[in-house]
Formats: C-alpha cells, sequence, structure tokens
C-alpha cells in the first residue's frame, strides 16, 4: 500500500512538474506575443509621426511656390490640421511630455501661426517678406526634424524593448528651438497671457529639500487620494524642473503624474479622456468648465484663482487659471487644468509656471484708481478692468490695470502701471474655433 501511495506522489509530482512547465511556456508566450504586438504598434506610431514631419515640410516649402490668395489660405489651413495630426502621433508614442516638450512646442507653434497667416488674409490684410521668410525657416526645421527621426529609426527605434524615454530630448532635436524674436507671433496660444515668461528663470515656488522617489510616491498618492502602493515607477526627467514619474489607474482609467525632485511639488498630472468632438462651448458650458477647475485647485490646496483663456480640443478644454492675491490676479504663476467637456471632470494638470514663479509677494496698492488708469487710454472701448501683476522681459513684475477693450470690432488687452500710468503692454485678442489667440 504505501509503495502504491509513493508511485501515486511520484506520478502527481511528475504531472505538476509538467503542467508548471506548460503553463510557463504558454505565459512566456504570451509575453513574447504582447511584447510584439506593442513594438509594431509603436513602430507604426514612429513611422506615422516621420510621414507627419515631412507632410508638414513639404506643405511649407508648397507655400514659398504659390503665388495666389486662395492657394495660400488653404496651404496654411491644410498646415495647422497637420500639425493637429503630428501632436496625436507624438501622442501615441510611449514617451512622457517633458522628453517631447521641445518638438511638441515646435508644432504647436507651426500650427498656430499659420492659422493666424491665414486669419491675417482672412482679413484682408497682406502677408510681409517676414512671414515668407519664416515659412521658409519652419520648413528647413521641420527638414532638420525628419532627419533627426530618420537617424533615430536607422539605430533601431523603438525596437523590441520600445521607445527609451529620451529619444525625443532637446538634445536630440535641435530645430524646436527655432528665434521669433524678430517675429511677431501668438504668444499666448495655449497658456493665456504671458505664459512663455518662465522660460529664463529659476524655480521659486519648489520650496527647500530634495525627496526621495518614495516620498515622491507618497505626495503623488496624496494628490490624488489612491494608496501608493498602487503606483508604478515611469522614470525620471530632467530639465528645469527635474522629476520622478509613476503611473497608476484610478476609477478604470490610466494617469500620469510626476512630482518635483525639489519640495516634492507635483509637477505634472494627466488622465485618460473619452475624447469627443472639438467645438467651443456654449458661455453657460464654459462657466460650468471653469467653475470645476477652479474648485480643483481650490481642493487641491492652490487657493482662489481667477480664469485667463481656454483652448478645445478632442472633447476637453484646457483653462489657464491664475492665482488671486488681495483681487490682483497674479499672471505669473498660471496654472494649467485640463476639463473634460461633457462630465465637467477635472482629467489633468500642469503647474510648470507656478512652480516657477509662485512666491510670497508683498503687494504695492495702486497709485492709480481705475478711473485714473483708464484716462489713460483713447478712443478705445473699454469693457471691463482688474488689478493684474504682469511679467516683465527683464524678470521683474509690475503691478498694472488690465483693460478689456475694443476697437472697429477688435478685441485687445491693453495693461496700464497702476503705480506710474505707463502703457506696459498691449495685446491683440483673436476668437477661433479652437480657442483664444492672443498676441
Amino acid at each position: 500500500m504505501k509503495r502504491i501511495y509513493k508511485i501515486i506522489a511520484a506520478v502527481s509530482a511528475g504531472l505538476l512538474i509538467v503542467a508548471l512547465s506548460v503553463t510557463t511556456i504558454v505565459f512566456h508566450s504570451q509575453k513574447t506575443s504582447l511584447k510584439n504586438q506593442l513594438s509594431a504598434f509603436y513602430s507604426k506610431a514612429f513611422e506615422q509621426l516621420m510621414t507627419d514631419v515631412t507632410s508638414l515640410e513639404a506643405k511649407l516649402y508648397k507655400f514659398n511656390a504659390s503665388s495666389g490668395l486662395n492657394q495660400y489660405t488653404m496651404l496654411l489651413m491644410d498646415v495647422w490640421r497637420q500639425t493637429g495630426d503630428t501632436e496625436s502621433s507624438l501622442a501615441a508614442l510611449p514617451v512622457s511630455y517633458q522628453s517631447t516638450y521641445t518638438l511638441t512646442q515646435f508644432v504647436n507653434r507651426t500650427g498656430d501661426y499659420c492659422h493666424f497667416l491665414a486669419d491675417k488674409l482672412g482679413r484682408g490684410e497682406d502677408l510681409t517678406d517676414e512671414d515668407f521668410e519664416q515659412i521658409k525657416k519652419l520648413a528647413q526645421s521641420c527638414g532638420e526634424i525628419y532627419d533627426e527621426l530618420t537617424n533615430l529609426w536607422q539605430q533601431g527605434y523603438p525596437g523590441d524593448e520600445g521607445f527609451s524615454e529620451d529619444v525625443f530630448l532637446a538634445s536630440d532635436v535641435q530645430a524646436g528651438n527655432l528665434d521669433f524674436t524678430n517675429q511677431e507671433f501668438p504668444r499666448l496660444v495655449y497658456d493665456g497671457p504671458f505664459s512663455e515668461s518662465t522660460e529664463n528663470k529659476q524655480p521659486e515656488g519648489l520650496g527647500d529639500g530634495e525627496v526621495t522617489r518614495d516620498l515622491a510616491a507618497q505626495n503623488a498618492a496624496l494628490f490624488l487620494g489612491i494608496d501608493a502602493g498602487t503606483l508604478s515607477d515611469a522614470g525620471e526627467q530632467n530639465g528645469t524642473i527635474p522629476s520622478f514619474g509613476f503611473t497608476g489607474e484610478q476609477n478604470g482609467k490610466s494617469f500620469e503624474i510626476f512630482i518635483s525632485k525639489q519640495g516634492g511639488q507635483v509637477l505634472w498630472y494627466m488622465g485618460s479622456s473619452d475624447g469627443g468632438i472639438s467645438a467651443v462651448p456654449t458661455d453657460e458650458k464654459y462657466e460650468q468648465l471653469s467653475g470645476a477647475a477652479q474648485q480643483y485647485l481650490v481642493d487641491k490646496g492652490y487657493g482662489e484663482s481667477a480664469s485667463s483663456y481656454a483652448q478645445f480640443y478632442n472633447g476637453m478644454a484646457v483653462i489657464n487659471l491664475a492665482p488671486v492675491q488681495d483681487e490682483v490676479i497674479l499672471y505669473p504663476d498660471l496654472i494649467k487644468v485640463w476639463v473634460d467637456i461633457p462630465t465637467a471632470t477635472v482629467i489633468g494638470l500642469e503647474a510648470h509656471n507656478y512652480l516657477m514663479s509662485h512666491k510670497e509677494r508683498k503687494l504695492e496698492k495702486p497709485m492709480l484708481s481705475e478711473e485714473e488708469a483708464k484716462q489713460k487710454l483713447t478712443s478705445i472701448d473699454v469693457q471691463s478692468a482688474r488689478l493684474a501683476l504682469i511679467p516683465m522681459d527683464t524678470n521683474d513684475e509690475r503691478l498694472c490695470w488690465e483693460f478689456t477693450c475694443s476697437k472697429d470690432g477688435q478685441d485687445f488687452l491693453i495693461y496700464i502701471n497702476a503705480q506710474t500710468g505707463v502703457e506696459e503692454d498691449i495685446m491683440m485678442i483673436q476668437h477661433t474655433n479652437n480657442g483664444t489667440l492672443v498676441m
């Protein structure tokens, strides 16, 4: 009887080993299959990006070869639409937003500049020699970017292991650093007034002390209201604000979040969206979306804020909000909040400008009243006024009266220094089907 038990035990052990071996082979096969599928998907996305960039180059060169107004407008709008496709190809790649920032910024600027020129033609204005020269530079830059992408492709990207996060670092694609110094360019396409004021600054809102990855994970979990143990490592990002990256799922949807290494602050958070039609919402709906974004910032500890301008795409509203202190709008501290339009639910946040500029401020009382500052304006219709702190090219800040005005059917923002009465800045507002341009 004991012998029979031993035989049964031996046979059972053998069957268990066989079962485990078969299971291991099956799992390995499934893993390999999934890996191959992902590699094929990323390869296709990368090839599409290369196609999109070379298509942009061709269309921009066609513009300089054309000689008809109708062709100009058609090509400019075609480039604008093509940049949207290019951004979608970039978004499909498994790299973080910081790695693609330079290239994405270049694509955005190219599209919005061409949209601006198309609007200019629509108003009956002529294009200048500088406009044509800028288009030529954009085309040349697209060629440089395509060459860089081709080099990466020849080096084996994405390969069996998928993309490396440093594929799209600024050092790889220098063409994104175009010099627009001498070109009047739409400055505020996505980020509201003075969004680019932090480009040459050092961060002021991070706080003291370096944080470990574990502490960064705890801060990320606290911000999201989840367990830190559910977060996965998404690598590290360098740049102006070095950060730790994490990914995970919340309410059945994936997200990505980056926490600054200094101070442990939230730099970037983006959840998943169901997508949708790109359209400007009604005023009533926008008030709801803006209210949701403002309440979100209050709940997350950023305090009171005022909405600036917004862009609408893929079923989302990107609302730019500036913190408010003593009824003064702090434009240097802008925060971008993504809100899902159908549900009015916040799904993303970018605090780059906020972390670059936020600090304790002692605001001076204005020497000029609203009415006194308004008298500095001539022959223009004023709709509203509010106090605003604006950044200057010299990296200092000035308290101004911000007047929303119109003249001959065109809207403007005019900034009058609240202490001296000097006109510090003037911006033209362009309303488009996708949000607001201010230049």
